[in-house]
């Protein structure tokens, strides 16, 4: 766990299975496995995806996510739906 007081970056990669009517069109189909369409859905909005990870970390990564400074969130369609984290703190 990184301890109290120590700046963290947290950098997140959600990844969305696409819904079955945009599964039907096959344009879509073809570019999705390049990763990068944006995900603009309301399910899975900023706000709420941001902060369920960053409590989830709390007393596990960190010790209060009020530690993380910076980070970026993205949101991409994928067939291979996941959550890619990437953590950066100073242990000094």
């Amino acid at each position: 766990m990184i301890a109290k007081g120590v700046p963290v970056c947290v950098n997140i990669q959600w990844y969305f299975m696409p819904a079955k009517a945009e599964q039907k069109d096959k344009a879509f189909m073809e570019r999705i496995n390049q990763e990068n369409i944006p995900y603009l859905k309301k399910r899975g909005d900023r706000d709420n995806t941001d902060k369920f990870f960053l409590d989830s970390g709390n007393q596990l990564l960190w010790y209060d996510d009020a530690q993380v400074y910076d980070g970026r969130l993205t949101k991409y369609y994928s067939l291979n739906p996941r959550t890619e984290v990437e953590v950066v703190w100073d242990p000094k």
